[in-house]
């Protein structure tokens, strides 16, 4: 198996869920908000600041849009990493006789798909009392040609990637935010995680 070819024509590089869903990088343009303005949750959000009339011209969808900015600031590397990290061909690196402390080893992946969803949700309090919650998914489509994964002492150091296809869809309750669609793009350089992220070990009940 070879390792990913990163020297295509693609010129697009994209690296967080807001960027592949449309969201800019100052946040939700004002379609956006306003799609968000329009669902039922947001509705119900609005009569309940009906008993503090002092915020109901507060603008609230823009205030929630911002909160799921941060949300939408996730790198995609960082959705991959967690997917790559419940294979089991990764467990045999926890081995030190075989893979010694200091020693950095290469794991090439061929094409990968896979589809997650990430839902998080906001609490909103107004003197104390809880509103209605507001909950957005975020489901991610990828595919990914290859990958490589560069690994050490245990943990996943970084990874290089091929050409990627994907789309990132939100929605809040029945309502679905008009995205781009499906895509080609490239993910930037070398990702690094840092000190690394922690092989799981699948072996060990509990850990699956």
């Amino acid at each position: 198996m070879t390792a990913p070819n990163t020297e295509g024509t693609m010129s697009e590089v994209i690296e967080t869920l807001g960027q592949l869903v449309g969201v800019a990088g100052d946040g939700f343009s004002d379609a956006q908000i306003h799609w968000l303005d329009q669902t039922e949750t947001l509705g119900l959000v609005r009569a309940a600041l009906r008993a503090f009339p002092q915020l109901l011209g507060s603008g609230i969808a823009g205030d929630v849009a911002y909160a799921f900015k941060q949300v939408l600031a996730i790198r995609l590397g960082d959705v991959l990493v967690a997917v790559w990290n419940t294979r089991m061909d990764l467990v045999k690196f926890l081995d030190r006789k075989k893979y010694p402390p200091g020693e950095v080893s290469e794991l090439v992946l061929g094409e990968q798909r896979f589809s997650r969803t990430l839902t998080p949700r906001i609490e909103i309090l107004v003197n104390g009392q809880r509103l209605p919650e507001v909950k957005i998914d975020i489901k991610v489509d990828l595919t990914i040609e290859a990958a490589v994964l560069r690994i050490k002492d245990g943990r996943i150091m970084s990874a290089r990637t091929g050409t990627c296809e994907g789309k990132v869809t939100l929605s809040c309750g029945k309502a679905i935010l008009p995205s781009p669609g499906a895509r080609s793009f490239k993910l930037p350089g070398t990702i690094s995680f840092g000190e690394g992220i922690p092989i799981r070990d699948l072996t060990i009940s509990g850990q699956e």
